[in-house]
């Protein structure tokens, strides 16, 4: 089975994540209350639908108890650039540690969680 946090696409990544918590496309529309659909989230995971609506995003993350940069950007690689299709060129250098250092507004060049137990680990001692 494919890791959520290595996968190539947020398509893969949704997919993997929700397949690591046991939910078929159909309990996943479910636990979220039916937008995206079943349909919108498997069209999502195959790559057929590229463009994601931030809602239907934050539904699908919180549905899978994930932070959204989880399924943004492969954090399981953090070195790798980022792979968002059509994003604007300030993007384009970007590694996913610094995508994820940005997206959580961190200026100071601290360390980021590159895993999930570490965040979490990180999290318990906060």
């Amino acid at each position: 089975m494919t890791d959520f946090r290595t996968a190539g696409s947020i398509g893969e990544r949704i997919q993997a994540a929700r397949k690591a918590r046991g939910m078929s496309a159909r309990q996943l529309a479910e636990a979220i209350g039916g937008s995206p659909s079943q349909s919108t989230i498997e069209n999502i995971e195959l790559g057929r639908k590229a463009a994601i609506d931030v809602v239907q995003l934050l539904n699908i993350a919180m549905a899978l108890r994930l932070p959204m940069s989880y399924l943004l950007a492969p954090v399981g690689r953090p070195l790798s650039r980022l792979d968002l299709v059509g994003l604007g060129d300030a993007f384009g250098s970007m590694t996913v540690l610094e995508f994820d250092a940005w997206l959580a507004g961190s200026s100071t060049g601290e360390h980021l969680p590159t895993s999930l137990e570490e965040r979490n680990a990180i999290s318990e001692l906060q």
